[in-house]
């Protein structure tokens, strides 16, 4: 009974296991994936902004939400309409600055100002309210009237109500006087 238990006190300090080393995954992990969202950010009773997406990955750590094959509508406050409407191959949301970064295949409408912008990606910041496609990125306008630009390095600011490129433009301008006589 002596050699028995001697022989399993050693086999069991003896004995080791080797499970491996387990290693953190190299980036974050979402903490909820979603699939056919249809999310509405809501203010003071009103909603903000509405998106529809196909995947929606959520990252508590780092606060953001990553979408990917979505459309969104950005509504009018003021007037209680929709004001800005498009859509993305994919895009991340800041969750506490409202920023975001739009990739794949950008579309954005804008009825209230009759223009419609075209790019690879674009990155708005929500605080500034600058829309900004990188100095590399070709962007396309278009205007109802025939106005139809590109060029690179495009940049908008929403509170002046101005946008400009940087380098690299072409197009068509159409400017209309408007006689009062109609």
């Amino acid at each position: 009974m002596a050699y028995l238990l001697a022989f399993a006190l050693f086999f069991f300090w003896g004995c080791s296991f080797d499970y491996g080393t387990v290693e953190p995954p190299a980036e974050e992990q979402p903490d909820i994936v979603m699939y056919d969202v249809e999310y509405v950010r809501v203010e003071n009773g009103e909603p903000m902004v509405k998106f529809n997406a196909e995947k929606a990955e959520h990252y508590e750590k780092s606060r953001t939400m990553k979408l990917s094959n979505f459309s969104f509508t950005q509504f009018n406050q003021d007037e209680d309409k929709e004001d800005t409407s498009g859509f993305a191959g994919s895009g991340v949301i800041n969750l506490d600055s409202k920023d975001v970064s739009l990739d794949g295949g950008v579309h954005v409408d804008v009825p209230s100002e009759d223009i419609e912008i075209s790019a690879s990606k674009l990155d708005w910041k929500d605080k500034p309210k600058h829309l900004n496609a990188g100095s590399q990125s070709e962007v396309f306008i278009e205007r109802p009237d025939g106005t139809v630009i590109q060029g690179s390095g495009f940049s908008a600011d929403l509170q002046s109500r101005s946008w400009e490129f940087s380098g690299g433009i072409s197009g068509t301008y159409v400017h209309t006087e408007d006689s009062g006589d109609e």
